[in-house]
């Protein structure tokens, strides 16, 4: 009865051995089968094709392929291991994916030519390179003549003290305003492109968020007096709370979001609110009493390029990459925000430091 019952698995076996060098003999890529010992023991016709002039049958693959030669065969086969190997063969670059089967003692490779991918693969970061070294170009040539635009109307201002010509003082806060508006685009410009490209390196460290809060509020006092809004600092906590996160980021979240709650509010106020919530973390509000957003638009607030008013008739400026750097950024840190919004009543951005 044994002796049957082990013929029929010897047999089975045997079946199964038949079945996979079929398969092996059919496959368009390179399949190879090797022993404990990493002796190849049979390969497909591709292989002659992939390795033209070389029997393998019989060789070791470590002198085939040197970067086997680290590879325990014996126990990828006893373990039934799986993993990935890539080797160069003349210029051409090849994914070869091991796999040890036990219940027949032997391993088998499946390789697949990856040449085409990974040269594409090179040619995006290469262009990824590129277009970061011409956007950081471009940042540095717009900002040099912008920030000699900027010095001279300061120039200007200071030697005229005692003007009170009402379009003199409108044209002085215009070349400012605008000025910092045309700055603030080139610097959305290039995160967006840094974080798609992966290149933005995070820089983690204890910052005073009332420090932080308090020097972008001040950035935008001068557009908010210029609409004649009122723009209100509230800190509710009684110290002056410390986060570690990257500075950068929170700065260009907190910019992003009071540059929105200027730009869509045409009358009333804007509140920037430190608190604590339910849970003690601390939280920023910006509210603004503007214009508000309909509820379908809310679900794609943080997409790019999207605003609620598109086309060149429409009333408010802007690139659509605000709130779409928000949500990259606070990814970053471990920040999440909320919105509530209604139209003609105004929005509230919540970011919540987690």
């Amino acid at each position: 009865m044994r002796s049957h019952f082990m013929k029929e698995k010897h047999d089975l076996q045997h079946q199964h051995t038949q079945l996979l060098a079929a398969l092996a003999e059919y496959d368009p890529d390179p399949v190879i089968r090797f022993d404990s010992k990493g002796k190849i023991i049979m390969h497909n016709q591709t292989c002659s094709e992939v390795f033209p002039g070389n029997y393998l049958t019989g060789k070791f693959l470590s002198n085939v392929l040197p970067e086997f030669s680290e590879v325990d065969f014996e126990s990828c086969i006893n373990k039934g291991s799986y993993f990935s190997i890539i080797c160069t063969l003349d210029e051409k670059y090849f994914n070869f994916n091991v796999r040890g089967i036990p219940e027949l003692n032997i391993g088998q490779i499946y390789g697949s030519d990856i040449t085409k991918l990974k040269t594409a693969l090179e040619k995006s970061t290469e262009s990824d390179k590129i277009k970061s070294f011409f956007l950081s170009q471009m940042s540095h040539e717009i900002r040099t003549p912008i920030n000699a635009i900027m010095g001279f109307n300061t120039i200007l201002k200071d030697n005229m003290p005692d003007t009170k010509d009402p379009e003199l003082l409108y044209s002085f806060e215009a070349i400012d305003i605008s000025c910092m508006r045309l700055i603030r685009t080139i610097d959305q410009l290039l995160d967006m492109s840094q974080l798609q490209s992966g290149s933005y390196e995070t820089e983690f460290e204890n910052i005073n968020l009332y420090e932080l809060v308090e020097g972008v509020v001040k950035n935008y006092k001068p557009e908010a007096n210029s609409k004649n809004l009122g723009l209100n600092y509230i800190n509710k906590l009684k110290d002056k709370p410390n986060v570690l996160k990257d500075k950068y980021s929170v700065t260009q979240i907190l910019s992003s979001l009071l540059d929105n709650a200027v730009k869509y509010t045409d009358k009333g106020d804007i509140k920037v609110v430190i608190d604590k919530d339910n849970s003690d973390k601390i939280n920023i509000s910006v509210i603004d009493s503007g214009i508000g957003m309909s509820q379908d638009y809310q679900e794609k607030i943080f997409s790019m390029f999207t605003q609620e008013y598109m086309g060149y008739n429409r009333k408010y400026e802007g690139n659509g990459l605000g709130l779409a750097l928000c949500k990259k950024f606070a990814d970053l840190n471990d920040i999440s925000i909320e919105v509530k919004s209604m139209q003609e009543k105004g929005s509230t951005f919540t970011i919540t430091f987690n």
